[in-house]
């Protein structure tokens, strides 16, 4: 349901500009006419491909980690648009009403897929993504950490006018929040603000690269999310560069990108079978539960068996005689 509420958003913007225009107001590079702004953006491109990855996910062991990990996004991002557009709805069900119902049905369903997530990792314990590997997972980390740290650091310029980007001014006093609030630089009608887009990100990335270098059991399918995140924000940025005139921003959002890509091919878990990823206690993983179950074989009838040179046991009884029935004579040879 959440994929065909974002599709039909996204074709009806696909009415109004059409499939190449729709594509050049994504990256940037165009306004519709008049310069309203279109009902979806980017991170709606974004939002499509998460439920599709969840929805294929959803009969594998590693659905309770992606319906978490979608529902955490979903809820991060989608939550101020049902407060801005919220604030603003007069109770009729035109084009504005329809967005509120739209982001408030998103929240809604944010929240189901943690409550589900909750609930099948109680009911199906076993049924957990394996951690990542070591040397996948330290990398992976640092990568998503340095996103993380780079896209704070820009923001930080943007408000104080440091001079490590292109702008050389601080701005103005309360400008940051109204960006955050929904005052300025919200491109689409569902868009998120751009300041708590921006932060948003820098959490989720700092929230991967955590359980990505502790090796967590949400570290698989949380980076694969927020590296898929990462690569729909980065175009309008990357698609604005005029090299060899880059900014930092510019660079910072092409290096997101690369990350992501190298991110979701660390973490994505190798097919099932004699190569497929270990878990803590060293046997390979296959639906969630490890190839051997100590406490499962301890109740098998071979454990009352007395082991191999335990004499305390009475002894078998004899076998029949030599000659007698029970014994196999050799066959008797043919002249």
């Amino acid at each position: 349901m959440l994929i065909l509420v974002e599709a039909g958003w996204v074709m009806r913007d696909v009415g109004l500009v059409g499939a190449d225009g729709l594509w050049q107001v994504w990256a940037g590079l165009a306004v519709p006419l008049g310069g309203a702004p279109l009902n979806t953006s980017v991170v709606d491109l974004a939002l499509l491909g998460l439920y599709a990855g969840a929805m294929g996910a959803s009969a594998r062991p590693v659905a309770t980690g992606a319906f978490g990990a979608v529902g955490a996004v979903t809820l991060l991002l989608r939550a101020p648009t049902v407060l801005i557009l919220g604030g603003q709805w007069n109770g009729r069900l035109d084009i504005q009403g329809q967005l509120v119902l739209t982001a408030g049905a998103e929240v809604v369903g944010a929240v189901a897929l943690l409550s589900i997530a909750v609930n099948r990792r109680r009911v199906l314990p076993g049924w957990d993504p394996a951690p990542p590997r070591p040397a996948a997972g330290v990398l992976a980390g640092l990568l998503l950490m340095i996103v993380a740290l780079m896209t704070a650091v820009w923001q930080l310029d943007r408000i104080y006018g440091t001079g490590l980007s292109e702008r050389t001014q601080a701005q103005p006093p309360g400008f940051f929040w109204r960006t955050v609030t929904g005052g300025y630089l919200v491109n689409s009608l569902l868009g998120t603000p751009f300041g708590w887009l921006s932060w948003s990100t820098v959490a989720l990335c700092a929230a991967a690269g955590a359980a990505a270098l502790r090796r967590t059991l949400v570290a698989r399918p949380l980076g694969i999310a927020v590296g898929w995140l990462l690569v729909p924000l980065a175009v309008p940025v990357i698609a604005t560069a005029k090299p060899p005139a880059v900014t930092v921003g510019q660079f910072g959002a092409g290096f997101a990108a690369v990350a992501a890509v190298v991110v979701a091919l660390l973490l994505v878990p190798r097919a099932e079978g004699p190569f497929s990823d270990l878990d803590e206690s060293g046997y390979g993983t296959q639906y969630g539960s490890t190839a051997y179950d100590a406490d499962a074989t301890a109740t098998q009838d071979t454990q009352t068996m007395p082991a191999y040179g335990d004499w305390s046991a009475a002894p078998p009884p004899p076998g029949p005689p030599p000659g007698v029935a029970g014994y196999l004579r050799p066959p008797p040879r043919r002249r």
